[in-house]
């Protein structure tokens, strides 16, 4: 079994993806029928009840989990 992220570790995901991927950053999603989606963030990043890092995305209903989405070369924030 895997032993869970800290609370800690998740902010500082969340944090290092708010900080490289913006809101419209081009992303895809692994969704859990094994079907891959391309879309965008429609919101940063954030820890969802203190348990699972989240973000927004256009076309998807409700929020999926950081690990699940995959963001695009061209995602960047520019420098």
């Amino acid at each position: 079994m895997r032993k869970p992220k800290t609370l800690s570790k998740m902010q500082a995901q969340v944090a290092d993806w708010n900080s490289k991927h913006g809101i419209g950053a081009d992303v895809t999603v692994h969704l859990g029928n094994g079907r891959l989606v391309a879309t965008r963030t429609a919101s940063e990043a954030y820890v969802l009840c203190g348990r699972t890092p989240v973000v927004f995305l256009v076309g998807i209903p409700g929020s999926r989990p950081l690990d699940q989405v995959t963001p695009a070369q061209t995602s960047a924030r520019a420098a």
